[in-house]
């Protein structure tokens, strides 16, 4: 708005800007704390490894604490986009229409071949919605 007013005052639509002695709200910058070992242990005892969904929920999660992706990156993940053997995923769409590699350890591996057994190496989504399996 402020912008847009100094705009108006440098074309003479008006006479002054009514935002000039206004200044701009600093909003105070939030640090994220990252789980605690419990909390991740939590998270992980809650996926039923006996079934597509928790195999896949228990490899999402994995795959977030390996990697450092961002959630909106995970779920436009594609079949095409896992290299298993050299345990990196490509990540086409990250922030700012940026391309990256991302690592994942041994883990992380191993939940991703167990959620495989039941996600099947079909192309797609790395992760569909249990609808879609």
């Amino acid at each position: 708005m402020r912008c847009f007013f100094n705009w108006l005052t440098t074309l003479g639509y008006i006479d002054e800007n009514p935002f000039r002695s206004l200044k701009n709200v600093r909003l105070p910058q939030r640090i994220v704390q990252p789980f605690s070992a419990d909390e991740i242990a939590r998270l992980l005892a809650v996926c039923d490894l006996d079934l597509p969904v928790g195999a896949r929920d228990h490899a999402m999660l994995l795959t977030l604490l390996d990697t450092g992706i961002r959630c909106s990156e995970l779920v436009q993940l594609t079949m095409e986009d896992l290299d298993l053997v050299e345990g990196r995923l490509r990540v086409l769409h990250a922030k700012g229409n940026k391309q990256r590699v991302v690592s994942f350890a041994r883990r992380c591996r191993e939940a991703l071949e167990q959620y495989l057994v039941f996600r099947f190496i079909e192309p797609g989504p790395l992760f569909p919605a249990p609808s879609q399996h």
